[in-house]
């Protein structure tokens, strides 16, 4: 297999955009169960991963299709060329099997959000997408993809946008794991400048994340300090042992913001007397 196995979707070469998915992330997910049947957990060439999406192990269609589970974080991409071997990721484990959890809802969004594209897009948009002509303009003047090349990207990414619910993802924090490779070494690659996102690696308690896929009544609360802000979200249907736990934590938390600022910077905090407001 070419080692063209590793990149993204993009246009033909005369025209060529940078690359992107070549499907939406809700129909990864279900390409990427497909080879789970097959493998499990186990290594396997990526001839047999394609063959198990549906596709002929040397069909365009079926490189594309594997590059995007790689991109997407739904595969870990091993060796190169002929030798190419992959494996289901343990991120896409939770998202198939843990969907409603906490961590699972925080995969799903983090597998949203790193194709090399997708970086693109989250950085200059973030949680709030504009009109389409917006992105189209941003896309093809300051990216340099072609129009065919820009409007696929766009729909591709709005479908992911809603089905992962990255409008409730806080904007400027992201995963980990996000950096565009810039093909050095395995995993997914791009033609892209290689570019390393901000982290901020974020602990999250069993109870301090409810969201889920189906929830759609989450508020919220923000709080403006000094350098940002503090945001809170949580869902409208707490139970009241929720919340008794919620207030067991808060300590705990304000006690690891503390440890993480500097002596001068950390001041004397008390737990609010009421976490939760109308």
């Amino acid at each position: 297999m070419s080692d063209t196995a590793a990149a993204e979707v993009s246009s033909t070469p005369k025209s060529r955009s940078p690359n992107y998915p070549s499907m939406p992330l809700p129909a990864a997910i279900e390409r990427v169960r497909l080879v789970y049947a097959e493998s499990h957990e186990h290594v396997i060439p990526a001839t047999v991963a394609i063959k198990a999406t549906g596709y002929s192990e040397r069909s365009s269609g079926g490189v594309q299709c594997l590059a995007t589970l790689i991109a997407f974080g739904l595969l870990e991409n091993l060796g190169r060329g002929d030798d190419r071997k992959v494996k289901v990721t343990f991120e896409a484990l939770l998202i198939m099997n843990e969907p409603d959890s906490a961590r699972g809802v925080k995969a799903l969004q983090e597998a949203a959000k790193r194709p090399a594209a997708h970086v693109l897009l989250w950085d200059k948009f973030g949680n709030r997408l504009p009109g389409d002509s917006v992105m189209r303009s941003f896309l093809i003047v300051d990216q340099k993809f072609v129009p065919d090349g820009a409007d696929q990207l766009i729909r591709e990414y709005r479908e992911t946008f809603t089905f992962a619910r990255l409008d409730l993802s806080p904007p400027g924090v992201e995963n980990s794991s996000a950096k565009v490779n810039d093909g050095s070494s395995p995993g997914h690659q791009t033609n892209i400048p290689t570019t390393t996102i901000t982290s901020t690696t974020t602990t999250i308690h069993p109870k301090t994340a409810h969201v889920t896929l189906n929830a759609l009544d989450i508020k919220q609360d923000q709080f403006a300090v000094c350098g940002g802000s503090v945001l809170v979200q949580w869902p409208a249907g707490m139970a009241a042992e929720d919340i008794s736990d919620l207030e067991a934590y808060w300590p705990i938390l304000l006690r690891k913001i503390k440890r993480s600022l500097s002596p001068t910077a950390a001041a004397p905090a008390s737990p609010p007397n009421e976490l939760i407001s109308e």
